[in-house]
């Protein structure tokens, strides 16, 4: 069954405003859970676009806690509850661990990202990522080929 257009734009205007909300950090995820409760609802009849509904807020709630400085526990409970859905792409499995990796160095536990960083890197052609190879180096990952 297709999905409501209006309810489509509704939650991708929803989410845009929360990529953009810099309150504190409960208040964001919480607003985060809200809409991924109401998506549920709306596209309960498109297992696809529930699927890519939740990806989407998953990358959210990640890059806020990126931005307003959650703990690595939280990351690694979003990147944990991404990694199950599966990702979209490579690009977004490599970007969104990456943001991990970062929140790791910043809070000073860079062991924490690093098998995942390589994980993530594994069969990506060195030159594509050149920032994100960078930050393995940091990690102490060396190569992830």
């Amino acid at each position: 069954m297709p999905i409501d257009e209006k309810l489509f734009e509704e939650f991708q205007e929803r989410v845009h405003r929360l990529i953009l909300d810099q309150r504190d950090l409960t208040l964001v995820l919480h607003d985060v859970d809200l809409l991924e409760t109401e998506a549920t609802e709306w596209f309960k009849d498109d297992d696809e676009e529930l699927l890519r509904a939740r990806r989407n807020l998953s990358s959210v709630r990640i890059t806020k806690v990126y931005e307003l400085h959650g703990s690595v526990e939280q990351a690694d409970r979003f990147l944990s509850q991404y990694e199950q859905m599966g990702f979209d792409d490579d690009h977004k499995r490599v970007a969104m661990t990456a943001i991990f990796a970062r929140i790791c160095v910043a809070r000073k536990c860079p062991w924490i990202a690093k098998d995942r960083l390589t994980e993530a890197l594994r069969g990506v052609v060195p030159g594509q990522y050149p920032k994100v190879f960078q930050l393995l180096d940091a990690l102490g990952g060396g190569t992830a080929s």
